[in-house]
C-alpha cells in the first residue's frame, strides 16, 4: 500500500501540471509606479526602445557594462545635483536617465513640505539643459493639501545647480 502511494501522487501532480498547461495566463500591463509619478506629475518620458517607464533595461544596463550610462546626461550636472539635494530624502535616483526625485521634506518644522523632481536632459548647461520641478504641500491639521508647483522656487534651484556645475566644469577644464 506505501508502495501506491508515491505513484498516485506523481500521477496527480502530472495531472494538475497538465491541466494548468491550457490555461491562458496574461501578465497585466497596469504599471503603478507610472501612475504614481503621472499623479504627482512627473513626466518621463519612454526609453529609445518604445516602452514605458521602468521597462526594455538589459543586463548590460544594470550590471553598468552599458556605454550609455552619461551619453546625454552631464555627469558633472547631475552630481551637484544630487549634492544640492542631499539635505532631503531621495526617493529615487537614475544616473543613467539623469533623473533625481526626492521623498516629501517638511521645511523648519513648519505645516509646509516640499518635493523636488529634477531631470538632466543634456551637457549644454544652458537654460534648457536641467528641468526642475518644485511641488509644496500644506498640512492643515488633518491632511496635507497639494498646493501645486512653485515656479519661482524651482528656478532658483535650477540656477544654483547649474552656476555649481559650470563653476566646475570650468575648474576641470583648466586642469
Amino acid at each position: 500500500m506505501k508502495a501506491k502511494l508515491p505513484i498516485f501522487c506523481s500521477f496527480f501532480l502530472v495531472f494538475i501540471a497538465l491541466s494548468c498547461s491550457s490555461l491562458d495566463i496574461q501578465q497585466n500591463e497596469y504599471d503603478h509606479m507610472e501612475e504614481k509619478l503621472k499623479t504627482e506629475g512627473i513626466n518621463i518620458p519612454p526609453n529609445e526602445s518604445g516602452g514605458g517607464f521602468g521597462k526594455g533595461f538589459s543586463i548590460g544596463d544594470m550590471l553598468g557594462s552599458s556605454s550609455g550610462t552619461f551619453d546625454s546626461v552631464d555627469e558633472i550636472t547631475f552630481n551637484v545635483a544630487l549634492d544640492k539635494l542631499g539635505f532631503m530624502p531621495l526617493a529615487s535616483v537614475d544616473a543613467s536617465s539623469g533623473v533625481i526625485i526626492t521623498d516629501w521634506f517638511n521645511l523648519y518644522d513648519t505645516n509646509i513640505r516640499i518635493k523636488i523632481n529634477v531631470r538632466i536632459v543634456d551637457s549644454e548647461l544652458n537654460d534648457n539643459s536641467i528641468i526642475v520641478q518644485l511641488f509644496k504641500q500644506r498640512y492643515d491639521g488633518s491632511k496635507w493639501n497639494d498646493l501645486g508647483s512653485d515656479v519661482e522656487q524651482s528656478e532658483k534651484v535650477k540656477n544654483n545647480i547649474l552656476d555649481e556645475a559650470r563653476k566646475l566644469r570650468n575648474a576641470s577644464d583648466l586642469n
